[in-house]
């Protein structure tokens, strides 16, 4: 942790001076408790995101927890919190020395309030990697850029499955930067996942400069048939997790396609 006394925040730091650029990887919403958890499709990305050699960061909600959600039926949990844990943290074991650090959704947080646990808190632990809590900053350091980061699981603006996923991107992104001085926002909770930047030119003399601003939200690892999403009649939205290339020649945020 370092204290940018810029922003007057903690901020976890992390550094790669010699890297000409890093991948990292947003992974969200997994809900592996769920009876309409994408088992196989979760199974295949932690092996994609190990052997793509990305960085991960996990962004909440990794368990279900119904039976602490009043609006949920108890019925949707096929396995207690303590396998839903287990089942996360063999998945993402031998990705470990990948992985830079754990957020807590709101999932996580209804276990806290009404149970003392938090299963997200203690991934972290049985990984021995950085908890973030239910936000926190992030200082990225790429080779000759640095980059400040807002992790968080529960954005401002749209709730789950949102339909108009540009409009709530860029919407969040303007909200946060008006609140902080920061270059990217990772965020979930809305079941989609999306990539969004905002670039912007100005000149200083006979120089110009290039700035850029993005923002990501992590997608989801859930079939929608006969869920309560069918039941509302919402559209289908990206499972899967996002990945992101952070450049260090030069400040440039990039979603990555591979």
């Amino acid at each position: 942790m370092l204290k940018d006394s810029r922003l007057d925040r903690q901020a976890f730091c992390y550094k790669f001076p010699k890297n000409k650029f890093i991948k990292i990887a947003f992974m969200g919403d997994a809900h592996s408790q769920s009876r309409f958890h994408a088992t196989k499709l979760f199974k295949a990305h932690c092996k994609d995101i190990k052997n793509k050699k990305y960085y991960l960061i996990t962004m909440g909600d990794m368990i279900n927890a119904a039976i602490f959600n009043d609006k949920a039926s108890k019925s949707d949990d096929t396995m207690t919190i303590e396998e839903a844990e287990k089942y996360v943290y063999l998945n993402l074991k031998p990705l470990s020395k990948q992985i830079l650090g754990v957020l807590s959704g709101n999932h996580e947080y209804k276990e806290e309030q009404k149970s003392g646990r938090n299963a997200s808190r203690n991934l972290a632990g049985f990984l021995d990697v950085d908890y973030y809590g239910f936000k926190s900053f992030i200082e990225l350091r790429v080779g000759k850029q640095t980059y400040k980061l807002l992790v968080i699981h529960r954005p401002r603006f749209g709730g789950s499955a949102v339909r108009e996923i540009e409009e709530t991107l860029l919407k969040n992104l303007d909200f946060y930067l008006k609140k902080f001085d920061i270059d990217f926002v990772a965020f979930a909770h809305i079941h989609t996942a999306g990539f969004r930047s905002k670039n912007k030119i100005t000149t200083h003399g006979k120089k110009l400069k290039y700035t850029q601003k993005a923002i990501v939200s992590s997608g989801h690892y859930l079939f929608y048939d006969n869920s309560y999403a069918d039941d509302f009649g919402y559209d289908e939205s990206p499972k899967g997790y996002v990945a992101v290339k952070f450049h260090g020649n030069k400040k440039k945020i990039e979603y990555v396609k591979d």
